[in-house]
């Protein structure tokens, strides 16, 4: 006659810590950036000038599930100013600053397919920059140091290719490059990082036969 169940809960928030960046000695302990909306707020960016942190909020605090709530706030002051565009979110979108520090790299889905936007932190408004018609488009893409390009993955639409690419897209001109190419057993995971010179791209690669 007993009822057995599970509960499973979980916080996230972001924080800022002073490190000595030639020792990685921590000289300040980490502090909570917000006192408000606590433990819903997650994937922090910093500007490129230092001075505004990006990150989701979620939760009862935000749009919910199905929507981008970004919040920009100063580090300075500490004004919180809320960016909700009409980007339906499947999963809270790895926020990078474009290089002009007016505008970020956002992921949205839309009738079923991956978008990447530019999204002005001003007005809100996002403007499509690349949308998945040739494959299957990963939610974590990186941006080039000056700004004219993206760096991204996607798997071809031939589930049995398995085929996974990483592909550079020049903003201006619409055009895609392929950088690099795995199939089966090898894969990719769907976040990468550009260098900050732009000649090199970190990504996890994984052997599917080697997983346990």
């Amino acid at each position: 006659g007993s009822y057995y169940y599970g509960l499973t809960t979980g916080m996230n928030d972001v924080y800022t810590a002073e490190i000595d960046p030639i020792t990685g000695k921590l000289l300040k302990q980490p502090s909570r950036v917000a006192e408000s909306f606590v433990g819903i707020n997650r994937l922090p960016a910093w500007s490129p000038d230092g001075q505004y942190l990006a990150y989701n909020r979620r939760g009862p605090a935000g749009v919910g599930r199905g929507s981008a709530n970004i919040v920009i706030r100063s580090l300075q002051t500490g004004e919180e100013r809320n960016i909700s565009p009409r980007l339906r979110i499947t999963q809270p979108p790895l926020l990078r600053w474009f290089p002009d520090g007016r505008s970020l790299l956002v992921s949205g889905w839309d009738t079923s397919q991956v978008t990447y936007y530019r999204l002005d932190v001003q007005t809100g408004e996002a403007i499509p920059i690349l949308e998945s018609t040739a494959g299957e488009l990963a939610f974590q893409p990186d941006i080039s140091p000056d700004g004219k390009a993206i760096f991204y993955s996607f798997r071809d639409r031939d589930r049995t290719a398995k085929t996974s690419r990483i592909m550079m897209h020049q903003i201006d001109t619409g055009q895609d490059k392929e950088l690099y190419r795995v199939a089966p057993p090898l894969w990719m995971d769907n976040s990468l990082s550009a260098s900050p010179d732009g000649r090199e791209l970190a990504f996890f690669l994984y052997n599917e036969s080697k997983r346990s």
